[in-house]
């Protein structure tokens, strides 16, 4: 399309991580009608930095300005995840529903806010003339996260201490619902058996907190293979943590990440403090 150009987000080692995963905030301009200002879940190595001509767009900040989203009439184009993106994606996509195929909303649309930051810059950085070179306003990059952990063992919730001691402690479809009704950014869910067991990650349980929330899953224990992480992002995961297998194969950090893109590929990692005293004489 015309006026438009994609460009790969920039790295600053320490500061700004490529690939961006996560929560960023998004101000749409005044001629938006789809998209609304608030914080959206990206996972995206590339964006577009000069929008087409006719356009309207809202826009983020990683490393660089660049555009969170293009609409025109009934089209739209994300650069995040609305259906990751709590409230404000949930209501995106309802204007969207509510869109004739004209163009036209069968509402009044949201009223947007825009912070006092761009309210300055509004003509500059909401033209289909926005480009990188344009002098940047301060803006809230990516945000710090509330992810709860689900230990599950025989598909129920555990707790304990160093996987020790464990009790029941529910269900993991209904914590997990309500751990996005109290507002968490992402959920982790961790098969706390099935290394030990040699067995895959249960996907059934993916599935069933997947087809119940919209928060954005990484789903660890048991991803021993490309298989295995392939067969839990088709169940609904997100991300795939990798542990013991990381240290029985190191390679397959990078086979995974080579597939589905290293946004998908999480590294844990069991850390524990050791305190070494010194010997005698030293």
């Amino acid at each position: 399309m015309e006026g438009m150009h994609v460009s790969a987000l920039p790295k600053h080692k320490g500061k700004v991580m490529v690939p961006q995963q996560g929560w960023n905030y998004i101000s749409a301009s005044h001629s938006t009608r789809l998209v609304v200002s608030g914080h959206a879940y990206f996972s995206n190595s590339y964006a577009m930095t000069a929008a087409p001509l006719g356009w309207s767009v809202s826009v983020s900040r990683h490393g660089l300005p660049f555009i969170a989203s293009v609409e025109k009439g009934a089209v739209i184009g994300t650069q995040f995840h609305p259906e990751l993106s709590g409230e404000v994606g949930q209501l995106i996509l309802q204007n969207w529903l509510k869109t004739s195929p004209d163009g036209r909303l069968k509402r009044q649309p949201h009223n947007h806010t825009v912070s006092e930051a761009w309210k300055h810059k509004k003509a500059d950085y909401f033209s289909p003339s926005f480009s990188p070179s344009s002098s940047p306003p301060p803006l809230t990059t990516v945000t710090k996260r509330i992810i709860p952990c689900l230990d599950v063992k025989g598909g129920r919730v555990v707790k304990g201490v160093s996987f020790e001691g464990l009790r029941d402690a529910g269900d993991p479809v209904a914590l997990a619902m309500e751990y996005q009704r109290q507002g968490a950014d992402e959920l982790t869910v961790l098969d706390i058996s099935a290394t030990q067991e040699e067995r895959d990650t249960a996907k059934e349980i993916v599935r069933a907190i997947r087809k119940e929330t919209l928060l954005p899953m990484c789903v660890g224990g048991g991803v021993n293979s490309v298989a295995a992480a392939a067969a839990l992002l088709g169940a609904g995961a997100d991300k795939v943590a990798v542990n013991t297998s990381a240290v029985r194969n190191p390679e397959l950090i990078g086979d995974i990440a080579a597939k589905f893109g290293s946004q998908c590929m999480v590294l844990a990692v069991d850390a524990r403090r050791r305190i070494e005293e010194e010997e005698e004489g030293e």
